[in-house]
């Protein structure tokens, strides 16, 4: 059954992202890693178009039998979906199938890559829930998926960068044809000098084995993006748009304003909670856990009541 699974997988997305560059298909495991953050068994590569913008990587791990659900999960702008691996590990041992998605160049791009993965590459079986969690700065690109029509049931968000200070002078910046020059502040990647061993430095260690992981500085065009992507988001009348349950784990309230089924949960301060110490990480993850194991409950109660109200 997972040989089966895993070729549909392999067979259905070799029909997006041809074009893609081949390096970012086979990144180089670090050698300062241990192997519980190696890829998951059976772990596959490949990309999804997105008009108008690069290829956006993703990769795909399976549980060992049919999965009762997917969780596709969005990386933050400074690290590679190579992050996830120890969550994907996680996950499939609990029966999900675990989609990751590299930060796409804008939330636009980011919108329309989770969209086109869910419709052209997941396409889950009746009853089969998809559970979108976005951390950071991937959490606009997953809200403007949503309000857009993504097929997604539900959305967790971590640590959601939902306010972008720099917003107006990028626009600004964008206005005088300087769009496209670095922003302030930002540096380019340097060469780590300190232990890359352990689970807080995973996409340092990933970038120094892997030179085409490594964060480029970001334009001004990219806060002018994100900013326009959070004033979108907010426009009360996409709000209601959205029905599926947001689940944020953060304690600011704020990021459920205007949304029907919206639930803020604290958690520890240590960020990034999936890149933190075990206790912390932890928390984190059984949150994530549970929010999609209800997801999927929910939505395998529905199908089968559809089900039923057919052979009537």
């Amino acid at each position: 059954m997972r040989r089966l699974f895993a070729l549909t997988i392999l067979l259905l997305a070799a029909a997006c992202g041809r074009d893609a560059d081949e390096a970012l298909l086979d990144s180089r495991i670090p050698p300062s890693i241990s192997p519980r953050f190696y890829p998951p068994e059976g772990w596959a590569w490949e990309a999804v178009d997105v008009p108008g913008a690069r290829p956006v990587r993703y990769g795909v791990a399976a549980p060992a039998l049919a999965p009762k659900a997917h969780v596709v999960l969005l990386a933050g702008w400074n690290e590679p979906a190579e992050v996830f691996f120890e969550t994907a590990r996680d996950l499939n041992a609990r029966g999900f199938a675990v989609w990751a998605l590299d930060p796409a160049p804008t939330p636009q791009a980011g919108a329309q890559a989770v969209d086109r993965l869910i419709r052209q590459v997941v396409r889950p079986a009746s009853g089969q829930a998809v559970t979108i969690a976005a951390h950071g700065s991937a959490a606009p690109a997953a809200l403007l998926a949503l309000q857009d029509g993504a097929p997604a049931d539900g959305l967790l968000l971590w640590d959601p960068r939902l306010n972008e200070p720099l917003a107006a002078r990028a626009r600004e910046k964008a206005s005088l044809g300087l769009g496209g020059t670095q922003a302030d502040g930002e540096v380019p990647w340097r060469r780590p000098d300190y232990d890359l061993t352990g689970r807080a430095t995973l996409p340092q260690a990933w970038a120094l084995a892997n030179p085409d992981l490594r964060p480029k500085p970001r334009t001004w065009n990219w806060f002018d993006a994100q900013g326009r992507a959070i004033a979108t988001i907010r426009e009360p009348a996409r709000k209601p748009s959205f029905k599926s349950p947001i689940f944020v784990l953060d304690a600011d309230q704020a990021a459920c304003a205007g949304y029907a089924a919206c639930v803020a949960h604290p958690l520890p301060s240590r960020r990034p909670h999936h890149l933190a110490a075990d206790p912390i990480r932890t928390a984190w993850l059984a949150a994530l856990t549970a929010f999609a194991e209800r997801r999927a409950t929910v939505v395998g109660e529905q199908a089968a009541l559809r089900a039923q109200g057919r052979s009537r």
